[in-house]
């Protein structure tokens, strides 16, 4: 949910870029649901129905049991096991949704956010958002030595360091900004 204001963010107000979005939609809608029916198989449940989509089914395949299908409504997706529908008493599958015990049960649903996380973790690595973290814009003061020259010239604890003389912090680096003070022993350091 929190990707559809992004996606239609970048949509505009062309048609290709509405196109783009729900491609982009579509994409993460699938490989949530791709997330469900990895961890129902690797769990030996059967599943009945994975579907992209709601309502009537527009076209697919069947793959093993599964019946893989583009629905008429792209409003989402599912994952359909047998048995997963208390109303269907009769349903005696042994290997059933309702039949498996609560962890398994839990773990289904849990394939979705756990598909979500790596999809994020793969794609935030992918664009490098690493090397784009925020970075301070200021140095706090956290430490003041008894009879400095920093507690003589008047610096406090949690004082912003904006600017060594004319060295920006904190884009300078540490090193740049230590030899800069110790270069000027003695004299007053704005």
């Amino acid at each position: 949910i929190a990707v559809l204001p992004a996606a239609l963010l970048l949509a505009g107000s062309s048609l290709q870029g509405w196109g783009l979005a729900a491609l982009m939609i579509g994409a993460l809608i699938f490989l949530h649901e791709l997330g469900h029916f990895a961890v129902a198989k690797w769990m030996g449940m059967p599943v009945e129905v994975f579907s992209l989509g709601f309502g009537p089914r527009l076209l697919g395949f069947t793959w093993r049991e599964t019946d893989v299908r583009l629905s008429v409504l792209p409003l989402g997706g599912y994952v359909k096991l047998a048995g997963f529908n208390p109303e269907e008493l009769e349903a005696e599958d042994p290997h059933g949704f309702l039949r498996q015990p609560a962890w398994k049960r839990v773990l289904f649903f849990s394939g979705g956010i756990l598909a979500n996380i790596a999809t994020a973790f793969v794609l935030l690595t992918a664009l490098g958002v690493q090397s784009a973290r925020m970075r301070p814009t200021t140095l706090k003061v956290v430490e003041i030595v008894k009879g400095s020259a920093a507690e003589s010239g008047g610096l406090r604890l949690q004082d912003d360091l904006k600017r060594i003389g004319p060295l920006p912090m904190p884009e300078t680096p540490w090193e740049d900004a230590v030899a800069y003070i110790q270069a000027r022993s003695g004299q007053a350091i704005p």
